[in-house]
């Protein structure tokens, strides 16, 4: 099969509790377009991503992934055959996305702690899962640095002012070489990472402490902390943050769940987010989990992995226990 080049900006999203997902495109400034909707193959499908075309979801629900294609008319089709286990029952996965270079899948499972990387062919079919240990418990979100870098956050069950995040490397053949393990936080239920478009550091979301923790990413990929008590942004009391996103190196934007808005918190390549300057937008009420997007440019196709949660200017719809795929224009709208 070969994999169609989308002409435009797409966003495939899927929502808690569904079992299928939808595909939008850009249409005038009235609203959008849902063009496709699609059975995903399993149950309760969680976390979404996209690489040249190939979309693959993971299931929380039947323990498993598959992929579709995506098309140039913003339609998804099935990958044959292209559904795979996790590994195991009932192992509460996260997160799944490609790295940068689609070569890999990977997959974090809370209830196993346990990481799994999965090969991807040039016809977008997955191998079997290569499943390896956490460094610390509950592996949650993560996201990719530079020079095969993997940043994971790790909940800890939960435990108060307990979580940590650990960096790896992940090796040609896609087994995890760790460079750091289990960096405190110092703070409450890490969930979701980003990495500044340098690479230089990462940040993490603690939904239990309302506060955003930052790391410096060395050169030989270990992090270390920015600040001494892991506070590096307060998101305000009950904001209760779950994603982020860092926006053209310029904003770092959160998703508080608690407060049901997106705080926009200033980043200008500096060591710090600016803890005072947030300004919220509403996000809706809507229950949510992931999404993934795919750009085209004058300069060529630029694939843009990051989840809509975040998303700069997004502005969130949708309704609960169904999955919608939206699409914004070239000014974020």
């Amino acid at each position: 099969m070969k994999h169609r080049i989308v002409t435009s900006l797409f966003v495939v999203v899927v929502l808690l509790g569904s079992t299928i997902v939808s595909n939008a495109q850009p249409v005038n400034p009235h609203g959008l377009r849902v063009t496709d909707v699609e059975a995903t193959g399993g149950l309760q499908p969680i976390s979404v991503t996209e690489h040249d075309g190939v979309v693959y979801v993971v299931h929380a629900g039947s323990d498993s992934i598959a992929g579709f294609a995506l098309g140039r008319n913003g339609r998804l089709r099935p990958i044959e055959n292209s559904t795979r286990s996790l590994s195991g029952s009932g192992v509460g996965p996260a997160e799944i996305a490609f790295t940068p270079d689609g070569r890999f899948l990977v997959v974090t499972e809370k209830n196993t702690n346990r990481i799994l990387t999965f090969t991807v062919d040039s016809d977008g079919l997955a191998g079997a899962a290569q499943v390896q240990n956490a460094s610390g418990t509950t592996p949650f979100g993560f996201a990719f640095g530079l020079h095969d870098q993997l940043f994971v956050t790790e909940a800890f069950g939960g435990a108060l002012n307990a979580s940590a995040t650990s960096a790896c490397e992940i090796d040609a053949d896609g087994t995890l070489t760790t460079l750091s393990a289990s960096v405190a936080t110092g703070q409450t239920a890490a969930c979701w990472a980003a990495v500044t478009p340098d690479g230089r550091f990462v940040y993490v979301t603690n939904t239990g402490s309302s506060s955003i923790t930052g790391y410096a990413i060395h050169g030989n990929g270990e992090i270390e902390l920015l600040d001494q008590d892991g506070r590096t942004g307060v998101t305000g009391g009950g904001s209760t943050p779950i994603d982020v996103a860092i926006a053209g190196g310029r904003y770092l934007y959160n998703l508080n769940s608690g407060s049901h808005a997106i705080g926009q918190l200033p980043y200008r390549g500096k060591r710090r987010v600016d803890a005072v300057a947030v300004r919220d937008r509403s996000a809706g009420r809507g229950e949510w989990s992931g999404g993934a997007l795919n750009r085209h440019s004058r300069r060529g196709w630029q694939h843009e992995q990051t989840r809509i949660r975040g998303h700069r200017r997004y502005r969130i719809s949708g309704h609960h226990r169904s999955i919608v795929v939206r699409a914004i224009d070239r000014r974020g709208r």
